[in-house]
């Protein structure tokens, strides 16, 4: 790790008995989180990655069928997002699923990689689906990761998870 002028830093990482160097120019702002990936991903190991992807739904079919409170609650929490042309009941259909207050998961799909027995062998994706009934689903994908080798250090990987995925399986898990 070096720094350069003008709020750079340079970054020269190889994995441990590779003869491969990779170098990065990362701005100084940018840095910690820059760094933290690279050290992240350069231990990676994929056998013990959980992919994850959720699917979600408003909970109650039209915002007409939500008591008046809730209705006020989605209104106050969602007018920001809300087109000037569109009713309560399309405005709730198109939004309320993103929401963990009012949408439900529907489906949550699992991906984790299964490491070859020998050397030469080829990595497999072993992919489950938990769906139907949220408590249902909730409660067996609790299961599953509660069946885990409590040993290994596992981590969640899948496209916008930090900010999505997990937040609203937590809120929804309570």
């Amino acid at each position: 790790l070096q720094q350069l002028p003008a709020g750079f830093y340079y970054l020269k990482a190889s994995s441990e008995g590779s003869a491969t160097t990779k170098a990065f120019v990362i701005p100084n702002w940018y840095f910690v989180e820059a760094f933290y990936q690279v050290i992240m991903l350069s231990n990676l190991q994929p056998e013990n990655l959980i992919c994850i992807d959720i699917e979600t739904v408003p909970a109650i079919e039209t915002f007409n069928e939500l008591n008046k409170d809730l209705q006020e609650m989605f209104k106050a929490k969602t007018q920001r997002l809300r087109s000037e042309n569109q009713t309560d009941d399309e405005h709730y259909f198109n939004s309320a699923g993103i929401y963990a207050e009012f949408g439900k998961v529907i489906c949550i799909c699992v991906g984790m990689f299964i490491k070859p027995k020998i050397k030469t062998g080829e990595w497999k994706l072993r992919i489950k689906s938990f769906s139907g009934d949220e408590k249902e689903v909730l409660k067996n994908f609790s299961s599953m990761l509660n069946k885990l080798n409590k040993k290994t250090a596992y981590s969640f990987a899948g496209h916008n998870i930090r900010e999505f995925d997990i937040p609203y399986l937590c809120r929804r898990m309570m």
